[in-house]
């Protein structure tokens, strides 16, 4: 094979080799970006509604016992303050569970088996908010009737106590869920970080060889070529 056909060789197959550089390079940072907005916009805001839940349940259970108390000092006003706050966070709670994170939830890139898994935890934890919400609406009732004893028993008694295990154990399982698959994505950012910079050591390193094996090619062309000339 003659030099000059040798160094078009290697510099195609070096320009081929940048090519490919240059698309896996951009496959893999478009892959790491949408995994970062993945996180950023939908896995971590679902997690923190995740988070939400069992927070917001123990502000409203704290408003309800704290109405309790103040009907006892026959503080009618604090009971209206508390009551307030505790329909604004009951809304909040609400809207979470029945439209918020599902209309997130429909924008995860996990697999619908894990979408399916995701609704159902957040139907039960709904099915138990109605529960203890139904159980604390009758307590503000016994306290509009003057009866803080049997809102005090309400909110304190068996069937409260086993609602608020029911969501804390369904909250558990959405947060764990959640938690798995916020994990799932970081891993795989983690994994293609990686990728990408050893596609790009071990690329650098044969265009850097191909380059030499170039300049070798063409220095023993140019002598050949000079040997050429003095002969004649």
């Amino acid at each position: 094979m003659k030099i000059s056909t040798k160094v078009l060789f290697l510099f195609g197959f070096t320009i081929l080799v940048l090519c490919v550089r240059m698309f896996l390079g951009y496959k893999f940072q478009n892959e790491i970006l949408a995994n970062t907005v993945q996180i950023k916009d939908v896995e971590a805001p679902l997690g923190t509604m995740s988070e939400q839940v069992i927070g917001y349940d123990g502000i409203l259970t704290e408003q309800v016992l704290y109405a309790v108390m103040a009907a006892k000092r026959e503080d009618y006003v604090a009971v209206s303050v508390y009551r307030e706050k505790y329909n604004v966070i009951g809304g909040m709670l609400d809207a979470l569970l029945k439209r918020d994170a599902k209309n997130l939830l429909a924008q995860s890139s996990r697999s619908q088996a894990l979408k399916a898994e995701v609704i159902s935890d957040l139907n039960k934890l709904d099915q138990d908010n109605m529960k203890l919400v139904a159980i604390e609406k009758n307590a503000f009732a016994a306290i509009d009737n003057k009866d803080s004893t049997t809102a005090y028993n309400l909110v304190m008694g068996e069937e409260y106590s086993k609602n608020k295990q029911e969501l804390y154990q369904n909250y558990r399982d959405w947060a764990a869920m959640e938690h798995a698959v916020d994990l799932t994505i970081r891993e795989d950012i983690y994994n293609k970080t990686l990728a990408l910079i050893y596609l790009d050591l071990v690329l650098s390193l044969i265009i850097s060889v191909l380059l030499v094996i170039l300049a070798l090619l063409l220095r023993s062309s140019m002598s050949s070529c000079m040997a050429t000339v003095k002969r004649k």
